[in-house]
């Protein structure tokens, strides 16, 4: 029984705040200090009593007040009311107050540097993962003349521990002798756990040999601790701690247990994890950490059976399964595809299922499939859906861009009367974005405006980018118009969207506009929105913009990388400036940034563009010897440079190259050998490279069978270039012109097949061109017929006064020497008088003396021109 607060003495006041606080009965000593009377007056031994009943309470709140009721009754507060309040800080992990509190004993000349003062501000620091400044307050201590204690020391390794900071851990422990401090094993034991949290598993064995080393004997803590470390990279070592813990007379408990089950189970161990799962049959007892490690072990192992196994031997031991437990359980059947029965197990050995869980399974399911399916079987049980039911699934289907399937769940929300906030309708934009939707994504921001949800600057940024994916660049504008209004300030990601739809429809000067409007608004430029506007130059093939805005980069303090390199390369060779492209390759190697392929390859075209088929070939060795590996690109881009140049037995070598490394051939590069060896008159090499092209199932494009008939042309293979024109029309390709002179050609000594072919070009196409009736004419006149070689030049767009006059210029030239020797023999042509003027002018001039020679002067005949 408490007495009368009038007929109490300070002391037994005292006394009472001390007997009511080890009850925690913290409320009952405020209310004592409130209702002391007038005539007791309280001192600071009382009220640092009963700020040390409010931290014993976790009461800083409280603690605070009575400290500064304390200041207010014109006490002077000691280090011991201030440690009292600090302390009440540290139990209820606020960490500014202590700062505050410390700084506040310094002002009142009290002495700061009282040892559990700093300590328990350092704790509450270290809780609260404020390592750095715990740290600052270590210093202060050492700087001070004051002996630092192996507490003090402690509660600085352990601050670090929950910084996760290791190293600083192991360099306090190893301080520790120099400040005469000796380590205890709470000083093993924290930085044995801050190398636990550093994943440093040998570190943490070595600290536990330290201890034997100084006659240190490790708790369970200590050996706990290192099989936590070793559950990462050395579960074997966990387990031979464990089962050796009896060397130590130490009995392991469940965190034991615990740590050495996970450590199974990261390394996919989950029977050795199921062993000793099974050996906690009587002590120690499993809690539900322990089965969800067991769990976890089997979800690792795919062993999905034997998760909803232990998940048994939960119920039968009474183990609630909790939301950790559910979601391995859910993460197990996903990886087993085992959904439908899966998820009717969960639902079976569920006890009492409720939204709240639901909506946390459903938030740990990755498959798209489960979360449809889990949320189907939430709805089949008439469980309660809400928002977030519907946003955790939203959130599964938009990780795999299942734009469809996000349309639906908004119906069925729609359909329930549930709100649809702006999480919802960015996972839209971001789904639809991923699908490749442009229209939905422009169409799902329209609606979060008619529902007056503020889109959000990523928002934003995906729907200028879908208008930019769709060329929709003045759509694009509007949205950084739209912006502006609803109090957004655009950002690189902005611009670059905008400018990157400004180059893809050669609107460069606008992009560079939109680039220095960017600058005014003192937006920072970065790589994003610099290689935007270098690739909207490039696109526009305009070379000496992309070289200016590249070299005004390190002015806007932008550091250019492989992306901005490699638009400048390809940009300088298609402006022709191929020993600018080769300067600009220099200089990625001199700023040790990575070459790769697309950047050797862009030098290798600028010096095609060039004619430099040296400088390419010397690029391509270099790949060959140093990297990057080339691919196709790399050679389609070489052949043709080296076809121009003849150079066709390079060619094959970089075709027999790529097949060595195991690449597929591919059209374009057949293509590319077949025309460097059509360039180098190597006509059989030509048919011998279409022939392995056939072999590989792929199908010859026009430039192919171009090359091909050309070759048959040359060599004189009529019957086989007559096959190629009927594969072609077979693959449904229109023969051009250059096709039939080359089958033309091929049929020299074929006059039937020469005039047969120029009768289907005449009736279907391609229409003949001066050079198919040349050819035919002369294949007639070869084989002695001499009428259909007339037929033939009657449809030449010259008249025979203007073929003999020109006989001198091609293609006339040969032309008029088919006609010379055509007419003689076709009784029904006759020439007129102009044209004896001009044989005789022939023969004069030495300009075409056969032709002159076969016609006697004065001859009168006929024309039909």
């Amino acid at each position: 029984m408490v007495p009368s607060h009038g007929l109490m003495k300070p002391r037994e006041i005292t006394a009472t705040i001390s007997s009511l606080t080890k009850t925690g009965r913290w409320q009952e000593v405020l209310s004592l200090l409130a209702d002391l009377p007038e005539t007791v007056k309280a001192n600071v031994i009382i009220y640092s009593s009963a700020i040390n009943a409010c931290a014993k309470g976790k009461q800083w709140q409280q603690a605070l007040r009575v400290l500064l009721d304390l200041m207010e009754a014109n006490l002077q507060p000691n280090a011991i009311c201030f440690g009292a309040a600090i302390n009440a800080c540290d139990r209820c992990e606020e960490w500014l107050w202590p700062l505050a509190l410390l700084d506040d004993m310094r002002k009142l000349d009290l002495s700061a540097s009282e040892e559990f003062c700093i300590n328990a501000a350092m704790s509450a620091c270290g809780k609260n993962q404020q390592w750095e400044a715990s740290l600052i307050l270590f210093e202060q201590l050492s700087l001070a003349d004051v002996q630092i204690s192996t507490v003090t020391c402690n509660t600085a390794i352990s601050a670090c521990e929950k910084g996760k900071q290791w190293q600083r851990a192991m360099q306090l422990l190893i301080s520790m002798p120099s400040l005469k401090a000796l380590p205890d094993v709470i000083s093993f034991s924290a930085a044995i756990s801050s190398c636990e949290k550093g994943l440093q598993w040998p570190n943490a064995v070595a600290l536990l040999d330290g201890m034997s080393l100084e006659a240190i004997h490790p708790n369970v803590i200590s050996l706990n601790a290192v099989i936590g470390a070793c559950s990462f990279d050395a579960w074997q070592w966990g387990l031979h701690l464990l089962n050796n813990m009896d060397s130590w007379k130490l009995m392991p408990d469940v965190i034991s247990f615990n740590s050495a089950i996970a450590a199974c189970g990261t390394a996919e161990k989950w029977d050795m994890a199921l062993r000793l799962l099974h050996s906690m049959r009587h002590s120690p007892r499993p809690n539900s950490r322990t089965y969800n490690a067991a769990i976890a072990a089997c979800e690792r192992g795919s062993q999905w059976e034997q998760a909803f196994q232990v998940q048994e031997l939960m119920k039968t031991r009474k183990v609630k399964v909790d939301i950790i437990g559910c979601g391995s359980l859910i993460s197990a059947c996903e990886k087993c595809k085992q959904w439908d029965q899966a998820l009717s197990l969960l639902w079976r050995h569920s006890s009492h299922p409720q939204t709240g869980i639901a909506n946390m399974v459903l938030r740990s399911v990755i498959e798209w499939q489960m979360a449809l399916a889990l949320l189907g079987l939430l709805i089949a049980e008439k469980l309660q859906t809400d928002t977030r039911s519907y946003t955790a699934v939203i959130s599964a289907c938009e990780a795999s861009a299942r734009w469809q399937e996000i349309l639906m769940l908004l119906e069925h929300m729609g359909e329930q009367a549930l709100t649809m906030d702006a999480v919802v309708h960015s996972l839209e934009i971001s789904a639809c974005f991923k699908g490749m939707e442009w229209g939905r994504v422009m169409h799902s921001l329209e609606v979060m405006r008619n529902k007056s949800l503020q889109p959000d600057l990523v928002n934003v940024n995906t729907v200028a980018s879908a208008y930019q994916k769709a060329t929709q660049w003045h759509l694009a504008l509007a949205v950084m118009q739209q912006m502006q209004e609803d109090g957004l300030q655009a950002d690189p990601i902005t611009f670059a969207s905008c400018i990157l739809s400004l180059g893809r429809v050669h609107k460069w000067r606008q992009a560079m506009q939109l680039f220095d409007e960017m600058l005014f608004s003192k937006v920072e430029p970065g790589n994003t929105s610099c290689n935007a506007v270098l690739s909207a130059c490039q696109t526009a093939q305009a070379w000496q913009s992309v070289l200016q805005i590249f070299l005004s980069m390190p002015e806007l303090q932008v550091q250019a990388d492989v992306v901005s390199y490699n638009v400048c390369i390809g940009s300088s060779g298609k402006g022709q400036q191929w020993e600018g492209a080769l300067e600009i390759l220099s200089q990625m190697l001199l700023e040790r940034l990575e070459v790769t392929t697309i950047s050797c390859n862009a030098a290798i075209c600028a010096c095609q563009f060039a004619s430099h088929w040296q400088d390419a070939a010397h690029i391509l060795s270099s790949m060959q010897l140093h990297g990057p590996e080339p691919d196709l690109t790399t050679f389609h881009a070489c052949m043709p440079a080296f076809g121009r140049y003849q150079k066709w037995e390079v060619s094959l070598d970089m075709m027999a190259d790529l097949q060595s490394s195991n690449q597929k051939l591919d059209l374009l590069t057949y293509s590319a050998a077949m025309c460097s060896c059509q360039n180098a008159q190597q006509w059989m090499l030509v048919l011998q490279l279409l022939s392995e092209m056939c072999s590989s199932q792929l199908l010859p494009d026009l430039l192919c069978w171009t090359a091909a008939l050309d070759a048959c042309g040359k060599s004189w293979q009529w019957q086989k270039s007559l096959g190629f024109l009927q594969d072609m029309r077979s693959q449904r390709l229109v023969p051009d012109t250059v096709c039939c002179n080359a089958v033309l050609g091929a049929c020299r000594l074929q006059w039937r097949q020469a005039a047969e072919i120029l009768s289907v070009m005449n009736a279907k196409g391609p229409r003949p061109d001066a050079l198919s009736l040349e050819t035919c004419s002369e294949t007639c006149v070869a084989c002695n017929q001499h009428c259909p070689a007339v037929t033939a030049l009657n449809q030449m767009p010259f008249t025979a006064l203007e073929l003999l006059q020109g006989c001198h210029v091609p293609p006339k030239r040969r032309a008029a020497h088919a006609l010379t020797f055509c007419l003689p023999a076709a009784a029904h042509i006759t020439l007129p008088l102009g044209v004896c003027f001009c044989i005789v002018n022939a023969q004069v001039n030495s300009l075409s003396w056969p032709l002159a020679t076969r016609w006697p002067i004065g001859r009168s005949c006929r024309s039909p021109n």
